[in-house]
């Protein structure tokens, strides 16, 4: 149970950090047993603590798109993130054209990219303190692949 207390302290504390920086507030609710919760003593209330996106969270909520095979496999619609920046293709390092096994014109891209167009407010205080290496990983340069399938208005990426 320790180790539990511990992840439940460092998610308050990352939590805390987006509540700091402006994109989620934090409140509290008093709830009563119900059902198969273990009963409090004299009809006892369970404390929960709500985090709910601010106007700014909103601004940048994402869902994430799962790859077609966790749809498949797990039901995965995709989870909520914030989006802090963008991807600049800084080179293209290798490019191949072929065929899929259904015939579709299929292109498999190797680049470099880096980040631009940071949120401010992964520079506060707050938010760099609690993630450090988050924020010192924006200025390195990535490389990453990417599957292209051609189509009537132009090449698309493809998530297998």
């Amino acid at each position: 149970t320790d180790r539990t207390l511990e992840q439940r302290k460092k998610s308050d504390e990352m939590l805390g950090a987006l509540v700091t920086v402006g994109l989620l507030t934090k409140s509290t609710e008093s709830l009563p047993t119900i059902g198969s919760w273990p009963k409090k003593p004299d009809g006892g209330y369970y404390l929960y603590t709500i985090y709910t996106l601010t106007e700014a969270g909103k601004k940048t909520e994402i869902t994430v798109k799962p790859s077609l095979s966790m749809v498949a496999y797990a039901g995965d619609t995709g989870h909520r993130t914030f989006c802090y920046a963008k991807r600049e293709v800084a080179s293209i390092d290798n490019y191949a054209e072929g065929n899929s096994e259904a015939g579709f014109k299929i292109a498999t891209v190797e680049y470099t990219y880096k980040f631009t167009d940071v949120a401010d407010w992964v520079y506060k205080p707050a938010f760099k303190a609690m993630f450090p290496k988050f924020v010192d990983s924006l200025n390195t340069k990535y490389t990453d692949t990417i599957t292209l399938v051609k189509k009537n208005n132009g090449w698309e990426a493809v998530n297998y």
